[in-house]
């Protein structure tokens, strides 16, 4: 027959090392999250410059084609068609950086807690 006291330790081991399994699972899915978090914020940065880009360059292909008219008059309906263009870039560009923003600030928000919560598992399973 089994000692009891040698039951209780077992049971004991088992739960500390169940809780420290589930401390690593929970840190390799907090890690996995993190770096998921992170990887979107870079994509969306990434997709945000890309259109910056596109928006300045088209910017400067107007900007040329005004400076190459004769004299910019505000009876030339080219030139003011232009003009309306440049303005509705500049707008595109306040909202491509308004929409990177608000995409990233609920996924900035999203990785605090998550690394916060990381960091509590972590401590938790140095105490264990």
């Amino acid at each position: 027959m089994m000692n009891p006291d040698y039951a209780k330790i077992g049971i004991q081991y088992i739960k500390n090392n169940s809780n420290t399994d589930l401390f690593s699972i929970r840190k390799t899915q907090l890690s996995s999250l993190i770096k998921e978090l992170y990887h979107q914020i870079r994509q969306r940065e990434q997709i945000k410059e890309c259109n910056l880009y596109n928006i300045n360059k088209d910017t400067c292909k107007i900007d040329t084609e005004i400076m190459g008219q004769e004299q910019f008059s505000y009876d030339n309906t080219n030139a003011l068609k232009l003009q309306n263009k440049l303005i509705d870039l500049e707008k595109e560009k306040r909202d491509q950086l308004s929409q990177f923003f608000k995409d990233t600030m609920s996924l900035q928000k999203s990785l605090i807690y998550t690394i916060a919560d990381y960091q509590k598992i972590k401590q938790k399973e140095q105490m264990m």
